[in-house]
């Protein structure tokens, strides 16, 4: 057991990774009603879009086709669609192949 006054519990970290300032940048500009695990679906999406972007195989005009493909008829973003899509999207590039959105 650690002597507080030795020190060593305030040298203790949070256990965890770091909080990701560009995913809480994000988060702030998307709809507040999103739930913690909506959020995370479109960060995972986002990302995945977003390391094909870094390569050069993506562009920002095909997350907006991502983005539309994925859009109700109201015009709410299904996000689990986005993220199936950019799933999809991430293995046509990683393979070659011709891709429609």
């Amino acid at each position: 057991m650690s002597n507080p006054e030795e020190g060593f519990l305030q040298d203790c970290k949070k256990p965890g990774r770091p909080p990701s300032a560009a995913k809480a940048r994000l988060r702030e500009r998307m709809p507040q009603e999103w739930s913690a695990r909506t959020f995370e679906t479109f960060w995972h999406a986002f990302r995945m879009w977003a390391d094909l972007s870094i390569d050069g195989l993506a562009t920002e005009d095909d997350w907006r086709a991502l983005i539309k493909a994925a859009e109700r008829p109201n015009g709410s973003l299904n996000v689990s669609k986005l993220e199936r899509l950019t799933g999809r999207f991430v293995m046509t590039c990683i393979l070659g192949v011709e891709q429609t959105i």
